[in-house]
């Protein structure tokens, strides 16, 4: 990759909700895990929403257009669970929620110079206090130094910029970073599955959880196990020389746990994603099986295995 030209990235696979109306602040503020009146139109925020017992349904990235209106980026798959959990609560609400993801076109730009090509050919200036420019063209959230989501609005043409650039469909070199920066994202097939923090959505790295705002829905369980409970499990980065699929939610066996002479799960995988012949994942596993490191993935019924690499972790976890 050339060091000052960023790649640009398609992400069909993500969705935008929209909530609007005069409750929506106290609304979502109620069903999610961090403080959304710390979410302005300048800042973006990661955000969870739970069940009564603490599990997410959808953990996705929120942005603030005005005082009545929010925006919900999260994975296609956990879009539609998104929708059911948070319209049990909305009915009595003065606020509504739809998907507006046709409105947009949502690209990723990557790699070194993706702030820089941004402020030469769009005027976008970014800093610490500023994550989120909204204009005419559309929402554009810096993620990082080498990471800005642009979500383009569909009904105006694309800026020229964009337009003479090749875009690529390949969306595993977008889900490639995200894994190796540790952000893990809830699944269709593990909704319901993962308390916040097995996620590590308190490390400051994510930011996702604020342990001092008021109640919201499975904040009792949440807040239990921050305060009082002992996390036995985190969610950490690992690879394989396999090139072949694994689904999220797959066993995570060590050797080292041995019942009636079978090897026994000490987690599951959050995400995975291959590259260049080998397969990097986010699983939540215990600190003890992540530092023995005989760690492996039961491939099919037939008891092949694939070992796993540990290896080192993007940010700490408290």
């Amino acid at each position: 990759m050339n060091s000052e030209t960023p790649i640009f990235i398609a992400l069909p696979q993500t969705s935008l909700l929209q909530l609007q109306g005069p409750d929506t602040n106290k609304f979502l503020q109620g069903q999610v895990t961090n403080d959304v009146n710390g979410c302005t139109p300048q800042t973006w925020q990661h955000n969870a929403h739970c069940t009564p017992k603490g599990r997410m349904v959808a953990n996705f990235d929120t942005v603030r257009v005005d005082g009545e209106t929010l925006l919900i980026r999260l994975p296609k798959d956990t879009q539609a669970p998104l929708q059911a959990s948070l319209g049990k609560y909305i009915v009595f609400s003065k606020t509504k929620l739809a998907d507006i993801s046709d409105q947009y076109s949502c690209i990723g730009v990557q790699g070194k110079g993706s702030e820089d090509w941004l402020k030469q050919h769009l005027g976008l200036s970014f800093s610490a206090e500023q994550t989120v420019i909204q204009n005419s063209h559309g929402i554009f959230l810096k993620l990082n130094d080498d990471r800005v989501e642009c979500w383009l609005l569909a009904e105006t043409e694309l800026p020229s910029p964009f337009a003479d650039v090749s875009v690529s469909d390949d969306t595993s070199l977008w889900q490639l970073e995200d894994i190796q920066s540790g952000r893990g994202w809830v699944r269709e097939s593990t909704v319901e599955e993962f308390l916040p923090q097995l996620l590590n959505l308190q490390a400051p790295t994510i930011d996702g959880v604020n342990f001092k705002k008021g109640c919201y829905t499975g904040q009792e369980i949440v807040a239990r196990m921050h305060y009082k409970g002992k996390l036995k499990r985190h969610m950490y980065l690992l690879a394989s020389n396999s090139s072949q699929e694994i689904a999220p939610g797959v066993d995570v066996y060590s050797g080292d746990k041995i019942r009636d002479g079978e090897k026994q799960s000490v987690g599951n995988v959050v995400n995975a994603v291959i590259s260049e012949g080998r397969t990097y994942l986010l699983a939540v596993i215990t600190q003890e099986a992540f530092e023995a490191g005989n760690l492996s993935l039961e491939r099919d019924p037939s008891g092949s295995e694939d070992d796993l690499e540990p290896l080192p972790q993007p940010y700490s976890v408290e």
